[in-house]
């Protein structure tokens, strides 16, 4: 009995440790931690999805999909609501478009970063401040 209580405890322990470990450790030089930099991922692959079917809609119908008409779209998950506190929008000028993902600034205190992310229609992502 007492084998099975250690085991248990050192399994508690070193599940304890590595939470601790991988809620601290960053994956870049800008100390983004490992779950901060997981959602904001999400967020980028959110924004190339859309651009992408924008760009698929405009190269068939030579017009502007905006973001509620896309949201009736099937795999549409969550972008109206946007996710992790970000917002996704859409602004068309005759063949050209852009997606962008904002998110209120962090407070001056935290630790956390939130870049707003724009796609064009060349599809490619760049982050904004």
């Amino acid at each position: 009995m007492r084998f099975v209580l250690g085991a248990v405890g050192f399994v508690l322990l070193l599940y304890l440790v590595g939470y601790v470990i991988l809620r601290t450790m960053s994956v870049d030089g800008e100390r983004i931690p490992i779950a901060q930099a997981i959602r904001l991922s999400i967020v980028r692959r959110d924004v190339e999805r859309i651009a992408r079917a924008e760009h698929a809609y405009m190269v068939s119908n030579d017009d502007c999909l905006s973001l509620r008409d896309l949201a009736d779209e099937p795999d549409s998950d969550n972008i109206l609501s946007g996710r992790f506190g970000y917002t996704y929008s859409i602004s068309c000028d005759d063949l050209e478009f852009s997606v962008t993902a904002t998110h209120p600034p962090a407070p001056q205190d935290s630790h956390l970063r939130f870049p707003n992310y724009v796609a064009h229609s060349d599809l490619l992502i760049h982050e904004f401040r």
